[in-house]
């Protein structure tokens, strides 16, 4: 017994002693690793220190590096001119295999030059200034005109200009009812254009001003081949005649803001009869867009000559009544807003139309093409023309 205690008393000295001689080496290799990360640590900021000015420095010079840059400023022609459509013919009801797609006119010229590309931002935040003023001065000028035209969509007046924007009239409103009231609920920003003195025509442009659709009058003109095409604006009217028939269809309809023609391939390329007519529209305060039932129409040309906001009908959405056809020229148009940043298309209240709108309207948010009602899509033009110059003559 006596040697088994000795035993364990020698073991126990023996850690103790091996404990003791182990605590100085512990210590002293925790110090030497604290060194060393710490070395490391201070090596590390040193060299994000210096290395960061010289990132620095290296982005300076490739930002420093010259651009070609090309600028585009339009000519000095006074008015903008929206492209010109190749028309289909409503009256006959024709169609062909594809309409054209807006011409692209030379209203700009291209200036290219070697600057860094701050001076070239900083050149086109002064030509857009620039621009801005001159629009502005152009607006002030025709500032009575412009806000009685456009006052019933005040709404729009901040539309996003990086959306596209898509007008769509429909036409012949006034005849059945049940159709026109399923017009007026297409959408809020749908147009309708009334045919004066007929059935519903009252009503339904009564009806479309207290649910804020916008109203145009739908005027009749003389045709080329349609004989029995009713009464209307012809060219045998001199010019008080013609005053007071245009006089006539407008107190006949409440809440318009704008002119279209219904028919007119014959009294629509007669200047001297258009020149009368553009002079009534602009006394009225209204805007006027060109049906383009021909191609030889001149009334858009004269609506410019007197400052009257216009534009020219792009896609007839359904001389063909049908879902492949209908299909085809809403893609149209869709692809003609989405090249050009708008676009303007005209339908009629066929029950066949209104089908396919009701189902395919949603997607034009969903493509981020905002639908506007056409006094808007004119303000949009007339505010931003320098840009739509520029934008014309790249494409």
């Amino acid at each position: 017994m006596q040697k088994k205690n000795e035993k364990k008393i020698k073991k126990r000295t023996h850690r103790r002693k091996t404990t003791h001689r182990s605590k100085p080496v512990n210590r002293l290799v925790a110090i030497l690793t604290f060194a060393a990360i710490t070395s490391f640590a201070y090596a590390i900021y040193l060299s994000s220190v210096t290395v960061a000015p010289l990132f620095d420095s290296h982005q300076r010079e490739i930002i420093a590096q010259p651009k070609l840059v090309s600028l585009t400023v339009p000519d000095s022609s006074p008015e903008f001119s929206p492209p010109s459509s190749g028309g289909q013919n409503a009256e006959a009801k024709t169609s062909t295999s594809t309409e054209d797609l807006p011409s692209q006119q030379g209203y700009g010229k291209t200036i290219t030059s070697t600057t860094t590309i701050a001076a070239a931002k900083t050149a086109a935040e002064e030509t857009a200034f620039d621009a801005s003023e001159n629009s502005a001065s152009q607006a002030n000028q025709a500032e009575k005109q412009l806000v009685n035209t456009l006052e019933p969509n005040i709404r729009h007046a901040n539309v996003i200009k990086k959306r596209a924007l898509v007008a769509i009239i429909i036409d012949d409103v006034g005849y059945r009812y049940i159709e026109g009231m399923r017009t007026l609920e297409l959408d809020p920003d749908i147009t309708i254009a009334v045919l004066p003195f007929t059935p519903h025509a009252y009503d339904l442009a009564h009806h479309a001003g207290t649910l804020g659709v916008e109203v145009m009058l739908h005027a009749p003109m003389e045709p080329n081949t349609n004989i029995h095409w009713g009464e209307g604006l012809n060219g045998a009217m001199n010019q008080s005649a013609l005053r007071n028939s245009f006089a006539k269809m407008l107190d006949s309809l409440p809440n318009v803001r704008g002119v279209n023609n219904h028919m007119g391939s014959g009294l629509t390329t007669n200047s001297n009869v258009m020149e009368w007519f553009m002079s009534e529209v602009s006394q009225h305060n209204l805007y006027f867009i060109d049906s383009m039932t021909t191609p030889r129409s001149k009334a858009w040309a004269i609506a410019q000559k007197h400052n009257i906001p216009s534009y020219k009908r792009d896609v007839f959405l359904d001389n063909e009544v049908n879902d492949p056809y209908l299909e085809k020229q809403f893609s149209h148009m869709i692809r003609i807003a989405q090249k050009h940043g708008y676009a303007l298309a005209i339908g009629h209240p066929y029950k066949e139309t209104l089908t396919y709108l009701e189902k395919n309207l949603p997607r034009l948010r969903a493509m981020e093409i905002d639908l506007v009602p056409v006094s808007t899509l004119l303000t949009h033009l007339r505010q931003s023309e320098q840009l739509v110059f520029a934008k014309r003559q790249n494409d």
